[in-house]
């Protein structure tokens, strides 16, 4: 698979009517809250920078719908990973307060 060419400025764009930056690698939309874009231009050029950063992966496929499927695995994976750990830490917790009494 072929890996396409990724724009200048990351990939990102910023769309005002939708209050939203959204990743042309992969289609995803970040929507921002309107008050906040207002407020605090620094922040929004962070979270841009960091979206950058997040959707690198998108620009290693041809098709913009397999970036996005793989994306979504990714994140369902990640997410998946994450309660695992939640449920090991409760359970770690749960023995220490037995082993406590």
């Amino acid at each position: 698979m072929a890996k396409r060419e990724r724009p200048e400025d990351g990939g990102i764009e910023w769309h005002d009517r939708l209050n939203a930056f959204e990743c042309l690698g992969c289609g995803e939309f970040d929507e921002v809250h309107s008050a906040r874009r207002r407020n605090d231009a620094e922040w929004m050029q962070e979270r841009r920078e960091l979206l950058v950063l997040d959707h690198t992966e998108c620009w290693e496929f041809d098709d913009p719908k397999m970036a996005r499927d793989a994306r979504r695995y990714r994140s369902e994976r990640k997410r998946r990973e994450l309660l695992k750990a939640r449920a090991g830490a409760a359970l770690d917790r749960q023995a220490v307060s037995w082993r406590g009494r």
